[in-house]
């Protein structure tokens, strides 16, 4: 079974089989547009920066906002070189277009954890060039050579300090400049970079003026709420049209691909016309599905030698020599990604083009399916960006985009699809169950880890979201037929395991432990529910695998957990320094309340580090999290502010998740379906959170989704600390229940 990376998987995506390959050129474009004005006289500098006749900047943000900070750390990278105070920055997001291509998936998306280590130079270079072109002009107005200007806080200043003109009353000398990329600025002379900076997004958000997908109006438009089969994979057999016409404000019923759509003036009416279908389903193959029976299959390929996935000295040999071994087996369950907003897109077809309106952490994927459905070419489909009521990977699909689609050429008027929160929790891309074996040995005498064995028992991410990626990659001068074949061999190749996904596998592939004798296995079973990536995607389930495993070792080799972890990261000195810091600042050793008990954990993940230490406890039978301090290693800092939001964020999602979530299915229907039985962290519930970020020279790296993974392994190791119950599947409340006996 062959592995590569996330990356190379989607640019080797034309791999169509029996011999066939396609080879695409899928670097991402940097350059943009030649310089010119708009209709509005605004200078366009490139892709990124626009200057207005009144010398304000604009920054075309092409990573999605959906929370995390992008569109205030993209203004700020412009502001730094460009010599600008990024208060005085304005912003727009940009549409679906090729320039903005993320340069780790080779289409305009935003995901991963990438947004800033993608624009960190991109961005950077754009604002230096468009500074470049501004002094040369200012030169020339001036009278003076170009050595003797510079660029400051909006103006080009003659060194003398005698005169100087705003950017705005440049732009027309400016045009006629050959742009070029001077030196980028050292991060010792950086002045915005690393500081402190409001969130620019935060006053349109705060009084309303953000437009999100759901706050779309459209003249003409409709709302549409479609009813989808209660088993995946379901099909219409027969549906009453005429009841929902009963309801005041609906004006059609259509069948579309995903079920039946009731259209009408608003949302209400079309529910309430949607709950009157008496819709007949043929619920297929999924009809007896079950997540208890797929737990014990799950289980019981446990004893299947599965893929080898990293391998080094003998763990197998080392291990069956041993008396003493370590064998336990962890689990996770389904899980909804429940963004705040639910899933939402509003499309006018029209004749021969059509415009979207969209929350899509994928433009480029948006693009793509709206192409496809009505077989135009991309230049005639206008995706419009809106800002996103969070994402967690959910909005990277096209699923809710092609509904609006189907449902606006149905009906041949603009029309808003929107999803309840039933419908999210019930028939979305899901963080997929995962059952783990790991058996380990230990030294008693030197205290440290001989063996480690993991095998991965659960499905490919790619796989389930490999239609709408990949279909989104080929050029469009290939045929339809073609591009379809494409994307259909690369979701055959992924999902027969011809090639080892690796985004279900990251983090558990090497744990960075020097462990001499190793072995980690993937045993890849397809049971037919969608899956898609899930905030830290793999790192979500290795981190609380491999970090809940190696606090056993230490135990079972009678270690304090912290030096045991120590003691074999010495050949990782980030990960080292973060597990230090942790330690140092969370008051490791010192004694805590009664009853309470601290776990520690580090993983790193999208190439960034992080150390956790958490203190809890169970106070009549129910887990409380008192206290979580977080180190980060993320390179460069742009802006401290939005990296310890970030950390704060991912523990509120990673404790909900931890704690309390699950998606289960019985008779092939969802058993959940609103946050009453998939609950969120309530506000009472929310520990201090303290954040130490460790400064590096290293390039930014991702911080989006970093706190994920170490948290429910730092909390399982915490409540083992104070009541010694070991918690190996999540949920914790629910498993912690189970434990004792006790109803949940």
């Amino acid at each position: 079974m062959a592995q590569l990376s996330r990356r190379r998987f989607l640019q080797l995506s034309a791999l169509a089989g029996g011999g066939f390959a396609i080879g695409f050129d899928l670097t991402a474009c940097q350059t943009g547009p030649e310089m010119t004005f708009d209709e509005a006289d605004r200078f366009i500098a490139n892709a990124w920066i626009r200057i207005l006749p009144d010398s304000r900047v604009v920054v075309v943000v092409d990573r999605v906002e959906m929370g995390q900070g992008t569109v205030t750390s993209s203004a700020m990278l412009v502001a730094e070189e460009l010599e600008v105070d990024p208060a005085d920055i304005a912003f727009e997001l940009a549409p679906a277009d090729k320039v903005y291509a993320n340069s780790d998936f080779t289409i305009q998306a935003t995901g991963g954890s990438t947004s800033t280590k993608v624009s960190w130079q991109p961005l950077r270079e754009a604002a230096a060039a468009t500074r470049h072109v501004l002094e040369r002009a200012g030169a020339q107005k001036l009278g003076v050579a170009p050595t003797a200007v510079k660029a400051e806080a909006g103006h080009v200043v003659d060194v003398s300090g005698n005169r100087k003109v705003p950017y705005g009353e440049l732009t027309k000398l400016a045009l006629g400049v050959s742009p070029e990329v001077p030196k980028l600025k050292d991060p010792s002379a950086f002045k915005v970079i690393g500081t402190p900076q409001p969130r620019l997004d935060a006053k349109v958000k705060a009084t309303g003026q953000a437009q999100f997908g759901v706050d779309v109006r459209v003249p003409g438009a409709l709302v549409a709420v479609v009813a989808r089969s209660p088993v995946l994979g379901g099909t219409v057999v027969s549906y009453d049209e005429k009841k929902p016409l009963t309801v005041q404000g609906v004006e059609h019923v259509v069948q579309i691909p995903h079920g039946i759509a009731v259209v009408a003036k608003d949302y209400w009416a079309a529910k309430t016309g949607a709950e009157r279908l008496d819709i007949k389903w043929d619920e297929g193959t999924m009809k007896a599905f079950d997540t208890q029976k797929l737990r014990e299959e799950y289980r019981g390929a446990l004893d299947e030698a599965g893929a080898e996935i990293h391998a080094a000295g003998n763990a197998l040999g080392t291990l069956a020599t041993a008396d003493d071994a370590l064998d336990v087996v962890y689990e996770v369950p389904y899980l909804s990604h429940s963004p705040m907003e639910p899933m939402n897109c509003t499309a006018h077809v029209q004749d021969g083009r059509v415009e979207v309106w969209a929350p899509t952490q994928a433009p480029a994927i948006a693009q793509a399916v709206a192409a496809r459905i009505l077989e135009l070419s991309l230049e005639k489909v206008v995706v419009h960006q809106t800002f996103l009521g969070g994402g967690f990977g959910r909005r990277s699909m096209g699923d809710f985009v092609s509904e609006a689609v189907y449902t606006s050429r149905a009906i041949k008027k603009p029309v808003k699809v929107v999803w309840s929160r039933e419908d999210d929790t019930r028939h979305g891309y899901f963080r997929p169950l995962v059952v783990s074996r790991c058996r380990g040995r230990v030294d008693k005498k030197t205290k440290t880890a001989t063996a480690w064995h993991n095998r991965v028992v659960t499905q490919s991410v790619l796989a389930g979201v490999s239609q709408d990626m990949v279909g989104a990659i080929p050029p469009e001068w290939l045929p339809y037929v073609v591009k379809d074949y494409v994307t259909a061999k690369a979701g055959e190749i992924l999902r027969d395991g011809v090639i080892t996904d690796p985004t279900s596998m990251e983090g558990a592939t090497e744990i960075g432990y020097s462990i001499d004798n190793q072995l980690v296995e993937f045993v890849q079973k397809e049971p037919g529910i969608p899956v898609g990536f899930w905030r830290s995607v793999g790192h979500s389930v290795s981190g609380f695998v491999v970090e809940s495993f190696i606090d056993e070792l230490a135990h079972a080799a009678g270690a304090d957990p912290y030096k045991f972890r120590r003691g074999l990261l010495q050949k990782d000195p980030r990960r080292l320094a973060c597990l230090d810091l942790v330690a140092d600042k969370g008051g490791w050793g010192q004694p805590v309340k009664k009853g309470h008990g601290v776990g520690i954990a580090q993983h790193p993940s999208f190439g960034s580090f992080a150390g956790m230490l958490v203190e809890a406890s169970v106070e009549d039978g129910q887990i409380r999290v008192h206290r979580v301090v977080t180190t980060i290693d993320c390179g460069i800092v742009v802006n401290p502010d939005v990296v310890a939001a970030q950390m704060e964020s991912g523990i509120v999602y990673g404790l909900s998740a931890a704690m309390y979530q699950q998606v289960e299915w019985e008779q092939g229907r969802t058993v959940q379906s609103n946050f009453h039985d998939f609950p969120l962290l309530r506000i009472s519930e929310t520990p201090k959170m303290e954040t130490h970020i460790i400064k590096s020279a290293e390039p930014p790296s991702g911080v989006g989704e970093l706190s994920v993974p170490p948290l429910a392994a730092a909390l399982a190791n915490a409540i083992y600390a104070a009541t010694g119950v070991r918690l190996r599947r999540l949920p914790m409340q629910a498993e912690y229940q189970r434990l004792q006996g006790t109803p949940t």
